[in-house]
């Protein structure tokens, strides 16, 4: 197990148990995503009907690509290591490989999102050298193919995951780096709902009180995760994904 995702967790451990639930839940979820997306992409395409017996023999044999294994046991292990934090710390619900795939196919690419993205480049100096419409078009196109063939493998890498054992393998720099950056994100977003609590003058003194401590325990909790303390309450909740899909797959609302 990488050093920096046991810090991480040992840092959320202390937290108020929603907050756990949020934090871990986000690193869960992205992970299990990652491992899906992995396996989709190294399967081979499954023969057509009435393909000959040769095919679906050497269909059969790519399916069992060691190298699949080699790549998602560490993504594997380091679920299993947030889940057991999971289940420690909070009640929250823990997603599962199965849960994760059906809600993933059932949000197809939107091209209002790349409209967001295009915009958002142009706001870091960072404009693409195309019109919008074109940028738009094209990675809408790639976002596309991608959930067509999620949808088409998504069961099959499902089946090839549940049968493959964690490790405490190396995570790709990359993911390293994303699942701070949501453990961060997360701990901002409930920095934000203590913040609404802290300053909310229809709720009991006590109760403010609360969520007053609970956001100092938030703001040590980012620092020692090496993020910056939000210095207003204008902290975007941009991933309703988890909030979603606690709601979809488990019938409550998160807090």
């Amino acid at each position: 197990m990488h050093s920096q995702i046991e810090k991480t967790l040992n840092v959320v451990a202390d937290l108020d148990s929603w907050d756990v639930g949020a934090v871990a839940g986000g690193m869960n979820y992205l992970l299990l995503q990652s491992a899906i997306n992995t396996v989709v992409r190294m399967l081979p395409d499954q023969p057509e009907e009435g393909s000959g017996l040769e095919q679906f023999t050497e269909w059969e044999a790519k399916m069992r690509n060691p190298e699949i294994q080699e790549k998602v046991a560490p993504i594997i292990g380091t679920a299993e290591r947030v889940c057991d934090v999971l289940e420690e710390y909070s009640s929250a619900p823990v997603a599962d490989f199965q849960s994760v795939l059906e809600f993933m196919t059932s949000r197809p690419p939107q091209k209002s999102s790349f409209e967001a993205e295009y915009n958002n480049r142009k706001r870091m100096g960072m404009k693409p050298g195309m019109p919008l419409k074109q940028f738009v078009d094209l990675e809408y196109q790639v976002a596309l193919t991608r959930h067509q063939n999620l949808i088409a493998k998504g069961e099959a890498a499902v089946l090839a995951l549940q049968r493959i054992t964690g490790s405490d393998g190396d995570l790709p720099e990359w993911l390293l780096e994303a699942l701070n950056a949501k453990a961060l994100q997360k701990l901002e977003q409930r920095w934000m709902r203590a913040e609404l609590r802290r300053t909310n003058p229809k709720i009991g003194k006590q109760d403010r009180d609360l969520a007053e401590a609970n956001q100092k325990l938030i703001e040590a909790a980012i620092v020692e995760l090496g993020g910056e303390i939000p210095k207003d309450t204008s902290v975007e909740d941009k991933d309703e994904d988890l909030d979603d899909f606690i709601k979809k797959v488990e019938g409550i609302a998160a807090k």
